[in-house]
């Protein structure tokens, strides 16, 4: 381990800029902060080029930073130990747990729409999730958790979604940003195409008019695609789907958040394929 002592290190300039949307874009670089997602990003082999942590930290914390500090060097990745000050500077919560690893973006783990069409879900069937929109941080790791939670095979993070590597996404993932395959769907048309040619049934969550969930076989190959919080799903897809499924809710409430939202047809895909 080595020491930095200065804000104006290049090496700590440069990781300054990765808190910034254009910086993680123009870099190909992002932060992986808390004891607990580094062990994740470690654990699922994330490129990891370096791991800063605040003087101090492995002491104050106990064992479980020390260990994974080194497991992070057995790993031949970079621990770098900085004052507690500049240590914050870098950090995005309120309360850091002392230890911020410097992840690559990387091909590996990349997929295509038609690569998670083809892979196992829940039970067996394909089960992907499409992000149209989806434009909340929260909203966007929650999602990608609940889809690793009910054996989704795969994400595909459409136009206006929230970046997957933006610290709010990877802490609500819980670790399941490093986890579940994902791939880039900028085109509906395509994306739809490739579900079809699979055999794929796409089913699209709206807020009123659409079949009763429940009626809906979700027990076959199928794609749910999760809208954005305020428009819900786009016009696009809606033109493309098979089917348009309603949550029912007795209660005077127009709509769910769009996690919950996907949870929930999540949850029953695992219902009707008799997993729970």
């Amino acid at each position: 381990m080595r020491s930095l002592a200065s804000r104006q290190n290049p090496f700590i300039k440069g990781l300054m800029k990765l808190k910034g949307v254009h910086g993680r874009e123009k870099d190909g670089r992002f932060l992986v902060e808390g004891v607990r997602l580094v062990e994740e990003a470690l654990r699922a082999r994330v490129p990891l080029e370096a791991a800063v942590v605040a003087e101090g930290a492995a002491g104050e914390r106990g064992g479980r930073l020390a260990a994974l500090l080194v497991d992070l060097e057995q790993a031949g990745v970079n621990v770098i130990e900085v004052p507690t000050a500049v240590f914050r500077e870098l950090a995005e919560t309120e309360t850091p747990q002392g230890v911020i690893a410097v992840a690559r973006e990387g091909a590996a783990g990349r997929s295509t729409p038609a690569d998670l069409a083809a892979r196992p879900g829940a039970g067996g069937p394909p089960l992907v999730v499409v992000l149209d929109g989806v434009q909340d941080p929260g909203n966007v790791g929650t999602i990608l958790r609940s889809a690793a939670a009910f054996g989704a095979g795969g994400v595909v993070v459409g136009q206006g979604t929230a970046a997957l590597n933006q610290p709010k996404v990877l802490r609500a993932s819980m670790g399941a940003a490093f986890r579940m395959p994902t791939a880039g769907g900028r085109e509906a048309v395509a994306v739809a195409d490739a579900f079809r040619q699979a055999g794929l049934t796409t089913v699209a969550a709206i807020a009123e008019g659409g079949e009763r969930l429940t009626t809906i076989n979700l027990r076959r190959p199928v794609a749910i695609i999760v809208g954005n919080e305020g428009g819900g799903v786009s016009q696009e897809w809606l033109s493309l789907v098979d089917r348009k499924a309603t949550i029912s809710m007795p209660g005077p409430t127009e709509s769910l958040n769009a996690a919950v939202a996907a949870s929930i047809l999540l949850y029953e895909v695992v219902r009707q394929r008799n997993l729970t």
